[in-house]
């Protein structure tokens, strides 16, 4: 009991200390915006080494990997040397498939300007 209240306090601490140091939020912000945070009930993240173990048996040596079923994009991040394709039935699984796997460059200091920006009205 006790700790969950420690924790839920150190968490309501952390997100208000951020809120008020911009700098801060935008390293904290890139730093967790990752594509193995995205979680849900059905993410294979913790079953990469058993899923990609089966692909290199099976499979052997290959180009293209199609992950018809991709979800948070999990198992297609372990193929990024490949050619990707994915597909989701969500828009918002879609966005996040391009921002994660197109080879498109960004500037992330342009980046960093919007979530200042978009965080202002705090």
């Amino acid at each position: 009991m006790m700790l969950d209240f420690v924790i839920k306090n150190l968490t309501l601490w952390l997100v208000i200390f951020i809120r008020k140091n911009v700098k801060i939020r935008s390293w904290w912000v890139m730093l967790h915006t990752k594509i193995n945070n995205r979680r849900y009930l059905g993410n294979k993240y913790r079953l990469l080494p058993f899923i990609t173990d089966v692909i290199s048996k099976e499979c052997g040596n290959f180009e293209v990997f199609a992950d018809i079923f991709a979800g948070t994009g999990a198992v297609a991040s372990a193929y990024t040397d490949k050619i990707l394709i994915t597909n989701d039935i969500l828009y918002s699984n879609y966005l996040c498939h391009i921002t994660w796997f197109s080879g498109e460059k960004f500037d992330s200091k342009k980046i960093e300007q919007y979530i200042k920006y978009f965080n202002s009205n705090l």
